[in-house]
Protein backbone atom coordinates (compact mmCIF):
# COMPACT_ATOMS: atom_id res chain seq x y z
CA UNK A 1 0.00 0.00 0.00
CA UNK A 2 1.09 3.58 -0.63
CA UNK A 3 0.83 4.50 3.06
CA UNK A 4 3.44 1.89 3.96
CA UNK A 5 6.10 4.07 2.33
CA UNK A 6 5.18 7.16 4.33
CA UNK A 7 6.63 8.03 7.71
CA UNK A 8 4.39 8.33 10.74
CA UNK A 9 5.06 12.08 10.78
CA UNK A 10 3.89 12.43 7.16
CA UNK A 11 0.72 10.49 7.90
CA UNK A 12 -0.05 12.72 10.88
CA UNK A 13 0.43 15.88 8.76
CA UNK A 14 -1.82 14.56 5.99
CA UNK A 15 -4.51 13.36 8.39
CA UNK A 16 -4.55 16.68 10.21
CA UNK A 17 -4.80 18.61 6.94
CA UNK A 18 -7.73 16.46 5.78
CA UNK A 19 -9.63 17.13 9.01
CA UNK A 20 -9.07 20.86 8.69
CA UNK A 21 -10.08 20.93 5.05
CA UNK A 22 -13.32 19.12 5.76
CA UNK A 23 -14.28 21.44 8.59
CA UNK A 24 -16.37 24.50 7.64
CA UNK A 25 -16.83 25.80 11.16
CA UNK A 26 -13.25 26.09 12.38
CA UNK A 27 -12.76 29.19 14.54
CA UNK A 28 -9.55 31.09 14.03
CA UNK A 29 -8.38 34.69 13.89
CA UNK A 30 -8.49 37.04 10.96
CA UNK A 31 -6.01 38.61 8.55
CA UNK A 32 -6.20 40.82 5.46
CA UNK A 33 -7.05 38.44 2.63
CA UNK A 34 -6.93 41.27 0.08
CA UNK A 35 -5.67 44.86 0.43
CA UNK A 36 -7.01 46.10 -2.91
CA UNK A 37 -10.48 44.68 -3.55
CA UNK A 38 -12.34 46.14 -6.54
CA UNK A 39 -16.08 45.76 -7.07
CA UNK A 40 -17.41 44.64 -10.45
CA UNK A 41 -20.26 47.10 -9.98
CA UNK A 42 -19.16 50.20 -7.99
CA UNK A 43 -22.78 50.67 -6.92
CA UNK A 44 -22.87 47.21 -5.31
CA UNK A 45 -20.57 47.08 -2.29
CA UNK A 46 -19.95 43.37 -1.77
CA UNK A 47 -16.85 41.40 -0.81
CA UNK A 48 -18.20 38.11 -2.14
CA UNK A 49 -16.08 36.31 -4.76
CA UNK A 50 -18.72 36.76 -7.45
CA UNK A 51 -18.91 40.53 -6.93
CA UNK A 52 -15.28 41.58 -7.26
CA UNK A 53 -11.61 40.73 -7.67
CA UNK A 54 -8.39 41.27 -5.74
CA UNK A 55 -5.69 43.49 -7.28
CA UNK A 56 -3.31 43.71 -4.31
CA UNK A 57 -2.23 41.44 -1.46
CA UNK A 58 -0.23 41.44 1.75
CA UNK A 59 3.46 40.62 1.48
CA UNK A 60 4.28 37.08 0.32
CA UNK A 61 0.62 36.13 0.20
CA UNK A 62 0.70 32.71 -1.39
CA UNK A 63 -1.60 31.94 -4.29
CA UNK A 64 -2.29 28.60 -5.97
CA UNK A 65 -1.65 25.11 -4.60
CA UNK A 66 -0.74 24.46 -0.98
CA UNK A 67 1.44 21.61 0.34
CA UNK A 68 0.82 18.77 1.12
CA UNK A 69 -2.50 18.04 -0.58
CA UNK A 70 -2.21 20.22 -3.69
CA UNK A 71 -5.51 21.92 -2.89
CA UNK A 72 -6.38 25.38 -4.16
CA UNK A 73 -6.50 28.00 -1.43
CA UNK A 74 -10.10 28.97 -0.79
CA UNK A 75 -11.09 32.30 0.73
CA UNK A 76 -10.42 32.28 4.47
CA UNK A 77 -8.53 28.99 4.28
CA UNK A 78 -4.89 29.92 4.80
CA UNK A 79 -5.13 29.27 8.56
CA UNK A 80 -5.86 25.61 7.82
CA UNK A 81 -2.41 24.84 6.48
CA UNK A 82 1.08 24.99 7.87
CA UNK A 83 2.42 27.62 8.04
CA UNK A 84 -0.63 29.51 9.25
CA UNK A 85 -1.22 32.96 7.81
CA UNK A 86 -2.48 35.08 10.70
CA UNK A 87 0.07 36.87 12.90
CA UNK A 88 -0.64 37.59 16.56
CA UNK A 89 1.44 40.21 18.33
CA UNK A 90 2.89 39.63 21.80
CA UNK A 91 0.26 39.64 24.57
CA UNK A 92 2.62 41.18 27.11
CA UNK A 93 3.16 44.42 25.19
CA UNK A 94 1.53 44.40 21.74
CA UNK A 95 2.12 48.12 21.15
CA UNK A 96 5.88 47.49 21.24
CA UNK A 97 5.77 44.23 19.27
CA UNK A 98 7.02 43.90 15.67
CA UNK A 99 4.30 45.42 13.45
CA UNK A 100 4.55 42.70 10.79
CA UNK A 101 4.97 38.94 10.97
CA UNK A 102 8.68 38.16 11.22
CA UNK A 103 8.49 34.37 11.48
CA UNK A 104 10.94 32.21 9.58
CA UNK A 105 8.76 30.54 6.96
CA UNK A 106 8.59 32.38 3.64
CA UNK A 107 4.80 31.99 3.56
CA UNK A 108 4.21 33.88 6.80
CA UNK A 109 7.08 36.38 6.82
CA UNK A 110 5.70 39.88 6.19
CA UNK A 111 8.86 41.89 6.76
CA UNK A 112 9.75 44.43 4.09
CA UNK A 113 11.30 42.92 0.97
CA UNK A 114 14.65 44.03 -0.45
CA UNK A 115 13.85 45.38 -2.94
CA UNK A 116 10.24 46.02 -1.92
CA UNK A 117 8.90 44.33 -5.07
CA UNK A 118 10.54 41.01 -4.07
CA UNK A 119 7.65 40.26 -1.67
CA UNK A 120 5.28 40.06 -4.65
CA UNK A 121 7.09 37.78 -7.09
CA UNK A 122 7.51 34.03 -7.58
CA UNK A 123 9.71 32.34 -4.98
CA UNK A 124 11.72 29.20 -5.77
CA UNK A 125 13.66 27.01 -3.37
CA UNK A 126 14.75 23.73 -4.91
CA UNK A 127 11.62 22.03 -6.24
CA UNK A 128 9.33 24.29 -4.20
CA UNK A 129 7.80 27.11 -6.25
CA UNK A 130 5.49 29.67 -4.67
CA UNK A 131 3.52 32.36 -6.45
CA UNK A 132 2.81 35.45 -4.38
CA UNK A 133 -0.01 37.91 -5.01
CA UNK A 134 0.73 41.29 -6.69
CA UNK A 135 1.34 44.62 -4.97
CA UNK A 136 -1.43 47.22 -5.07
CA UNK A 137 -0.97 50.06 -7.59
CA UNK A 138 -3.05 53.19 -6.93
CA UNK A 139 -3.19 56.97 -7.28
CA UNK A 140 -3.44 59.54 -4.49
CA UNK A 141 -7.07 60.00 -3.46
CA UNK A 142 -8.19 56.64 -4.87
CA UNK A 143 -10.62 54.52 -2.89
CA UNK A 144 -8.86 51.50 -1.40
CA UNK A 145 -10.98 48.56 -0.23
CA UNK A 146 -9.72 45.67 1.90
CA UNK A 147 -11.23 42.26 2.56
CA UNK A 148 -10.84 39.73 5.39
CA UNK A 149 -12.63 36.56 6.59
CA UNK A 150 -15.01 36.82 9.56
CA UNK A 151 -13.58 33.67 11.20
CA UNK A 152 -16.80 33.47 13.30
CA UNK A 153 -15.95 36.73 15.12
CA UNK A 154 -18.46 39.11 13.53
CA UNK A 155 -20.84 38.96 16.47
CA UNK A 156 -21.67 41.55 19.13
CA UNK A 157 -18.94 40.54 21.56
CA UNK A 158 -16.17 40.55 18.95
CA UNK A 159 -16.99 43.63 16.91
CA UNK A 160 -13.92 45.74 17.68
CA UNK A 161 -12.88 47.95 14.77
CA UNK A 162 -10.07 47.46 12.28
CA UNK A 163 -7.33 50.10 12.18
CA UNK A 164 -5.69 50.97 8.88
CA UNK A 165 -2.38 52.87 8.93
CA UNK A 166 0.06 54.05 6.27
CA UNK A 167 3.73 55.07 6.41
CA UNK A 168 5.63 57.99 4.99
CA UNK A 169 7.08 57.94 1.47
CA UNK A 170 9.69 55.30 0.53
CA UNK A 171 10.62 54.05 4.03
CA UNK A 172 13.91 52.16 4.27
CA UNK A 173 12.45 49.81 6.88
CA UNK A 174 9.07 49.05 8.42
CA UNK A 175 7.76 51.66 10.88
CA UNK A 176 7.55 50.54 14.50
CA UNK A 177 4.20 49.57 15.97
CA UNK A 178 4.22 52.73 18.08
CA UNK A 179 4.63 54.79 14.89
CA UNK A 180 1.69 52.95 13.33
CA UNK A 181 -0.40 54.05 16.35
CA UNK A 182 -0.11 57.77 15.58
CA UNK A 183 -3.69 58.95 15.24
CA UNK A 184 -4.97 60.78 12.20
CA UNK A 185 -7.29 60.58 9.23
CA UNK A 186 -6.86 60.39 5.50
CA UNK A 187 -7.82 64.06 5.24
CA UNK A 188 -5.11 65.27 7.65
CA UNK A 189 -2.27 62.96 6.54
CA UNK A 190 0.98 64.83 7.15
CA UNK A 191 3.43 62.62 5.27
CA UNK A 192 4.41 60.62 8.36
CA UNK A 193 3.30 57.19 9.59
CA UNK A 194 -0.20 57.37 11.05
CA UNK A 195 -3.63 55.75 11.24
CA UNK A 196 -5.82 57.05 8.42
CA UNK A 197 -9.01 55.06 9.04
CA UNK A 198 -10.89 53.02 11.64
CA UNK A 199 -13.28 50.58 9.96
CA UNK A 200 -16.07 48.38 11.36
CA UNK A 201 -14.90 44.76 11.55
CA UNK A 202 -17.90 43.34 9.72
CA UNK A 203 -21.61 43.55 9.16
CA UNK A 204 -23.69 41.08 11.15
CA UNK A 205 -25.31 39.35 8.18
CA UNK A 206 -23.66 35.96 8.16
CA UNK A 207 -20.66 37.27 10.06
CA UNK A 208 -20.76 34.42 12.57
CA UNK A 209 -19.58 32.09 9.81
CA UNK A 210 -15.94 31.12 9.41
CA UNK A 211 -15.44 32.26 5.82
CA UNK A 212 -17.99 35.07 5.55
CA UNK A 213 -16.28 37.93 3.61
CA UNK A 214 -15.90 41.14 5.63
CA UNK A 215 -14.32 44.34 4.37
CA UNK A 216 -14.15 48.10 4.32
CA UNK A 217 -12.96 51.02 2.20
CA UNK A 218 -10.97 54.20 2.75
CA UNK A 219 -10.07 57.13 0.51
CA UNK A 220 -6.29 57.35 0.28
CA UNK A 221 -4.77 60.73 1.21
CA UNK A 222 -4.83 63.16 -1.70
CA UNK A 223 -1.29 64.34 -1.01
CA UNK A 224 0.47 60.99 -1.51
CA UNK A 225 3.47 61.33 -3.82
CA UNK A 226 4.79 58.85 -6.38
CA UNK A 227 6.61 56.00 -4.67
CA UNK A 228 6.11 53.23 -2.11
CA UNK A 229 4.22 53.23 1.18
CA UNK A 230 3.79 50.56 3.87
CA UNK A 231 0.25 49.73 4.99
CA UNK A 232 -0.84 47.95 8.17
CA UNK A 233 -4.19 46.26 8.89
CA UNK A 234 -4.65 45.73 12.65
CA UNK A 235 -7.52 44.24 14.66
CA UNK A 236 -8.07 43.32 18.32
CA UNK A 237 -10.01 40.21 19.34
CA UNK A 238 -9.55 40.22 23.12
CA UNK A 239 -7.61 42.37 25.57
CA UNK A 240 -3.99 42.66 24.36
CA UNK A 241 -4.75 40.17 21.55
CA UNK A 242 -3.91 41.97 18.31
CA UNK A 243 -3.58 40.61 14.77
CA UNK A 244 -1.89 42.39 11.88
CA UNK A 245 -1.25 42.14 8.16
CA UNK A 246 1.33 44.25 6.32
CA UNK A 247 1.44 45.23 2.66
CA UNK A 248 3.06 47.76 0.37
CA UNK A 249 1.33 50.07 -2.05
CA UNK A 250 2.86 51.80 -5.05
CA UNK A 251 1.49 55.25 -5.85
CA UNK A 252 1.73 56.33 -9.49
CA UNK A 253 -0.13 59.58 -10.08
CA UNK A 254 0.72 59.58 -13.79
CA UNK A 255 -0.82 56.20 -14.70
Amino acid sequence: MIFSTLSKTSLVIIATSVVLLLSDTAESHSWADCVDWRFKDPKKVSFDEKDGSCFGYARRYRLGDVFPLGKKVKFGGLDRFSPSRHYEQSHSNPDSAPPCSFQGSVDENEKMGSPIESAYTTYKSGSDKKKFGPMSLKRAGDKLCMRWPAKTHAVDGDMSNVFFAISGLNPKKDPTQKEFLNKGTSANYNGKTQIIAELPYCDKKGGEKDTYPCGGCVDLPKNLQNGFYVMQWRWRLNKNEWYTSCADIKINNTK
